[in-house]
């Protein structure tokens, strides 16, 4: 890790520090592995075909669930146990884990329905997807 922190490492350790969230991505974000990965894509989510998904992890809107939820007209009491991680380029859709999970299986929210879409069954499948594209 590097000496300084990235802006975006210390804003979320800040913001979710007593957030109830899966140690797997908790990790990932205070170890800034991110980094690595903070723009990447993703091809084959529900609904957007075969085609690759630009995905952002560092998304500065990523720190303000609520905001992003109101925005979208999703309930967050609803869905409180739901965790954005990514946003995706061109669109309202965003991917999200379980936090109730140990393993944050990955959704993918799509604004033109209105739904949460299971992806993959743990965030290291995700991780794994992301780091064979292109």
């Amino acid at each position: 890790m590097s000496e300084t922190k990235a802006q975006f490492t210390r804003l979320f350790e800040r913001t979710y520090a007593q957030a109830k969230l899966p140690e797997v991505y908790r990790r990932f974000i205070s170890s800034e592995a991110y980094l690595e990965l903070k723009t990447c894509f993703v091809q084959g989510l529900t609904g957007m075909g075969p085609t690759f998904a630009e995905i952002q992890l560092d998304d500065e809107r990523l720190l303000d669930i609520a905001e992003m939820f109101d925005e979208r007209d999703i309930s967050l009491d609803r869905f409180s146990e739901i965790h954005p991680i990514g946003t995706i380029r061109y669109g309202d859709n965003f991917l999200a884990i379980d936090t109730t999970n140990e393993h944050a299986p990955v959704f993918c929210w799509r604004g033109d329905d209105g739904a949460f879409h299971p992806e993959f069954d743990t965030f290291e499948e995700f991780l794994d997807a992301a780091r064979r594209a292109p």
